[in-house]
């Protein structure tokens, strides 16, 4: 059974567990964000296997909501997310009526490299809370279920004042200074979380079971900062910090199962090239229904190579005792094979941009194999870079247990656009 799993911080790097319904906010501070963050899932089952209730739901403001992010900070309030999205039948009048609620709403969820959603944080906001603060003093900062209105603005109404902040030139009158204190409520009744679905409901009568076309990526809340005009990177409107990251304060959703695996999974290396999302460890359907043997999760990988790597082949050993294997882009025709006490260490390839074919794919693979008994160390290729390019940027990736990443299945070459890689986060 899948289980939402919540965690918040100032960056895609810094993110820390945060418990739902439990009334103690999460202090999040960095040099642009400064405050703290509460969430609220309505009947939320946490680790326990139990619902904790909150009387956050009682309120008579918040009566029909089953969900709620609240945060204290021209800032925007939306989505980003990894790679691109397998989106549903009926996106399009969901987007529509997305767009109806907010029509300040920018987005490009069709991007075919990290897919987004931003709004003005002040007019998205269903709550908002403005009071000042002595300077530097922020000892009273708490969460809050009451409504009000930022400074200067005219209506103190909820629908009044996003009707009035869908204007930029309204929006850009209003200043907000480190003596601003924003107590913000991002909070909905369009999502129902079940014990083993996700539930999208529309007025319309439409209603999607998201779990059914999530992917494994987590879902990120991020607040931050609107680019200057001129400075947009791929259409994207956030500002970028020195690594790229587009959060000033972020609240993250994933989900967890039964098996209580923890893994991560790292970035992209390589591109689309037209192919189709894969991540082995969500073949069975439901999220983590290969149930792995995390001692010896591989028994092969194979591989099809020749200036590039064309496409991969993988042999999986299951905690039951059987073994399941997947090839993603061409065939293979070299096969690695693991022994009862091997596994493998890492692997160092090269992947980005490739001259000769204008697109990004990996371009080389080399297994460190190390034997678990003996501490034997061997190595399998290099595969691939077959006319010496070295196009692309290196990179290493220890103790993998699985794969994913994007292949066109049938192709005699070219068959593997990019590949991720899944690691226990609790190693082996």
């Amino acid at each position: 059974m899948p289980r939402l799993r919540i965690l918040a911080g100032p960056s895609l790097t810094e993110l820390t567990p945060i418990e739902a319904n439990s009334d103690v906010p999460l202090s999040v501070q960095s040099d642009a964000f400064e405050g703290q963050v509460a969430v609220y899932i309505k009947d939320f089952v946490g680790e326990s296997g139990k619902a904790a209730r909150s009387p956050y739901f009682e309120h008579h403001k918040r009566k029909g909501i089953t969900w709620s992010i609240q945060i204290q900070d021209d800032i925007l309030f939306g989505n980003v997310f990894d790679r691109p999205l397998k989106l549903p039948w009926g996106f399009g009048a969901a987007l529509k009526f997305m767009k109806y609620v907010d029509p300040t709403l920018e987005e490009n969820f069709t991007s075919r490299s990290r897919p987004w959603a931003f709004s003005p944080l002040v007019s998205t906001m269903p709550h908002i809370h403005h009071s000042r603060l002595d300077a530097d003093d922020i000892s009273h900062l708490r969460t809050r279920t009451s409504t009000g209105s930022p400074s200067r603005a005219p209506h103190k109404d909820r629908k009044q004042r996003k009707a009035y902040f869908r204007g930029a030139a309204e929006r850009k009158e209003v200043l907000f200074g480190p003596n601003d204190l924003i107590t913000a409520d991002f909070c909905h009744h369009y999502l129902d979380f079940g014990d083993d679905s996700i539930i999208l409901r529309l007025p319309c009568g439409i209603s999607i079971d998201l779990l059914r076309y999530w992917d494994g990526q987590p879902v990120r809340f991020v607040c931050c900062k609107r680019a200057r005009k001129g400075e947009r990177t791929d259409g994207a409107p956030w500002e970028t910090s020195r690594d790229n990251d587009c959060s000033n304060h972020l609240v993250q959703f994933t989900i967890r199962t039964k098996m209580s695996l923890s893994v991560i999974q790292t970035p992209l290396f390589g591109g689309v090239n037209g192919g189709t999302f894969f991540n082995d460890l969500l073949s069975g359907g439901w999220p983590g229904q290969l149930n792995l043997n995390l001692n010896h999760p591989i028994s092969q990988v194979s591989v099809a190579a020749g200036w590039e790597i064309d496409g991969i082949g993988i042999t999986y050993n299951l905690a039951n005792g059987s073994q399941v294997s997947f090839v993603h882009g061409s065939n293979p025709n070299t096969a690695v094979n693991l022994g009862a006490t091997e596994y493998i260490q890492s692997i160092v390839g090269r992947a980005g941009y490739q001259n000769y074919y204008k697109a990004s794919l990996v371009n080389q693979l080399t297994f460190v194999i190390v034997d678990n008994s003996t501490l034997a160390v061997r190595t399998a290729g290099p595969f691939g870079n077959g006319d010496q390019s070295n196009n692309g940027s290196p990179f290493t990736v220890s103790n993998p247990i699985a794969l994913a990443g994007y292949a066109t299945a049938g192709t005699s070459a070219l068959g593997l656009g990019g590949l991720s890689f899944i690691k226990s986060a609790g190693g082996f």
